[in-house]
């Protein structure tokens, strides 16, 4: 993310939200979201958390061939903090 304004969610990640077995409200900050989305996509592959952290197969959904659960959704707080780190700073250098 090299500055860019965040996008808003794809149509796959918001249909994610309510993929899990709980349903989860967008929050309308595609940085958050993008995270929710990430974790609806963990419990729909296991309920139990604990297994977040076992590879998965080839071909669900976001999780690529050798990820984890818990990868996608690190990759996804990393990415979040990446913007708020931008918007952080833009805010402090428009002081």
């Amino acid at each position: 993310m090299s500055g860019e304004t965040p996008e808003l969610l794809n149509e796959d990640q918001r249909d994610r939200l309510d993929a899990g077995p709980v349903e989860i409200d967008e929050t309308g900050v595609p940085a958050v979201d993008r995270l929710l989305s990430a974790l609806a996509v963990a419990s729909r592959w296991s309920h139990d958390s604990t297994q977040w952290w076992e590879p998965t197969y080839t071909g669900f959904g976001p999780i690529e061939a050798g990820m984890c659960p818990n990868d996608l959704i690190q990759r996804a707080a990393n990415e979040a903090a990446e913007e708020i780190r931008i918007l952080a700073t833009r805010a402090q250098e428009n002081r």
